[in-house]
């Protein structure tokens, strides 16, 4: 795919994602995704979180 190879890639990126309609999609699913790793890192060290700010 075109939109994510190579020198400017992210930017290419963003433009796919904003021509059809998919910014907030991606920002949904980018954040969950790093929600997600960041509860398992704090797991995997037994380090308590506030779930209620999920």
């Amino acid at each position: 795919m075109i939109a994510i190879h190579g020198r400017g890639a992210f930017r290419s990126f963003r433009e796919t994602i904003a021509r059809f309609g998919l910014e907030q999609k991606w920002y949904d699913y980018r954040w969950d995704a790093l929600t997600e790793q960041a509860i398992d890192w704090l797991r995997f060290y037994d380090i308590p979180y506030d779930e209620s700010k999920e």
